[in-house]
């Protein structure tokens, strides 16, 4: 499926970066470190003649001066240096990469398929990182008020965030500067939290927008897309007991709407489809 394809090259991409420069840099690391081995090879030498009372004092100082010049090329070649700035910059990239794990997991949760307490505001951010590629060339800007939990199935809601977030930057002609606005908050009645994904694409035309959520039925090229997302991801929607709804403006953008109640009492915990193309 289109959206499983995306979300895979997206991951190996945000994997295969990091670990390009970390493989580099370690590299780089034990070249260097050869540099520490002469040195330690050249001090041993020192101590050993130090030590022998029957050497010679020219070689002595000859082996003298040859640490003390290995010292300063290593000093002058700002060695030590380049090894922590190596280090830290292979530690921050392994970071990106944990980070990428723990947002797979907190996406599948696998072992967490069942209705639990949930803030929607990190199935948001773990969605996002999620889209992280697709989003790139995108200006996201979020505004997420403190919610309180909602009753949901995790991996379902990401999934649907997940193909919102991956329409929107489809939706981006390709000569435009894409934005990406997100919203959540709490409704007046203080029952239902409310989820906006706001895109500056091209829009959707009257017609289609209310044909949007039908099955099989899309706006993107043929090949593009079946027309499912959009289809399940109202369906996990309505199983929670809640609504989803579009607006858009042609040539200026769309609008998708997300209400989920608080405390979910309709959901049906039915099997979702894994991954879905919009």
């Amino acid at each position: 499926m289109a959206t499983l394809g995306q979300m895979v090259a997206g991951v190996a991409h945000e994997v295969n970066t990091p670990l390009g420069y970390v493989r580099s840099n370690i590299e780089l690391v034990g070249d260097n470190l050869t540099r520490f081995d002469e040195l330690i090879s050249q001090t041993d030498q020192l101590l050993q003649a130090l030590k022998d009372s029957s050497a010679d004092q020219a070689q002595v100082a000859q082996l003298t001066a040859q640490t003390l010049q290995c010292c300063e090329e290593i000093k002058e070649d700002e060695v030590s240096e380049d090894l922590a700035d190596l280090i830290k910059d292979s530690l921050y990239g392994v970071d990106q990469i944990a980070e990428l794990v723990v947002s797979l997991r907190d996406f599948s949760r696998i072992d967490e398929s069942k209705v639990k307490d949930v803030d929607i505001n990190d199935c948001i951010t773990t969605s996002l990182v999620m889209a992280r590629n697709n989003l790139k060339t995108l200006d996201i800007t979020t505004n997420l008020a403190t919610l309180p939990l909602t009753q949901c199935n995790p991996s379902q809601i990401n999934q649907v965030l997940l193909n919102l977030f991956n329409n929107a930057a489809q939706a981006i002609a390709p000569d435009q500067k894409g934005e990406l606005h997100i919203t959540s908050a709490v409704d007046e009645t203080q029952s239902q939290v409310v989820v906006q994904v706001t895109d500056n694409g091209i829009g959707i035309n009257e017609q289609a927008l209310e044909r949007i959520f039908e099955p099989f039925f899309t706006t993107k090229k043929a090949g593009d897309g079946t027309g499912l997302g959009l289809a399940i991801s109202t369906q996990i929607i309505e199983q929670h007991g809640g609504s989803i709804a579009a607006s858009s403006i042609v040539g200026e953008g769309t609008t998708f709407t997300i209400m989920l109640p608080i405390q979910s009492k309709t959901y049906e915990n039915k099997p979702s489809k894994a991954l879905f193309e919009g």
